[in-house]
Parts: structure tokens; C-alpha cells; sequence
């Protein structure tokens, strides 16, 4: 009897540990806009920050080529420079992000 307490009280304790991840994923899809319409109101109607977008984006004075991954719900497009690692992404303001020449 005691060992079906434990494994009801594991259960108990999976069920909440799921339900706080979903949460914390929902909040941030709040935080991050995916569809286009949020990209292009994030950008003043611009589509170049719509996420999948090979764009342009200045960095410490150069133009390297990047990858749209999302509008931010300030104005600013979160990109990945392509043959960096992940540390290098970062948001940028509209005016650094020009679509690829």
C-alpha cells in the first residue's frame, strides 16, 4: 500500500512539474511574436523580420549575413549570423536588418 502512495505522489509531482513547463512555454510565446502579422507590425509593416528570413543584419560596423528567428514584441528582430554559434545571436532595432543583397 505504501509503495502505490509513492508512486501516486511521483505521479502528482510529474503531473504538476508538466503543467509549470506548458506554462512557462505559453508565456513565451506571449513574450515572442510568430506570425507574420506580429512580424510586420514589430517592424513598422516590414517583412523583413518574419522568422525563416535570410536577411542582412549590421554588427560592430559590418553588414553579415543572418537568419530571421523572431519579431520581438518592442520593434526589435532576434537573428542568428549564420557560422556563429548561438551565443552570437541578438535583437536588433529595424534599421540594422536589410534584406540579403
Amino acid at each position: 500500500m505504501q509503495e502505490f502512495r509513492i508512486l501516486s505522489i511521483a505521479a502528482g509531482l510529474a503531473l504538476i512539474a508538466s503543467a509549470a513547463l506548458a506554462q512557462s512555454s505559453v508565456d513565451l510565446d506571449k513574450s515572442w511574436g510568430g506570425t507574420k502579422a506580429a512580424a510586420k507590425s514589430a517592424v513598422g509593416g516590414s517583412s523583413v523580420c518574419v522568422p525563416g528570413a535570410t536577411v542582412e543584419a549590421l554588427s560592430e560596423g559590418g553588414w553579415y549575413p543572418a537568419v530571421v528567428l523572431d519579431p520581438l514584441r518592442d520593434g526589435r528582430c532576434f537573428v542568428h549570423y549564420e557560422g556563429y554559434g548561438a551565443d552570437d545571436d541578438e535583437a536588433l532595432p529595424p534599421n540594422a536588418i536589410r534584406s540579403r543583397r
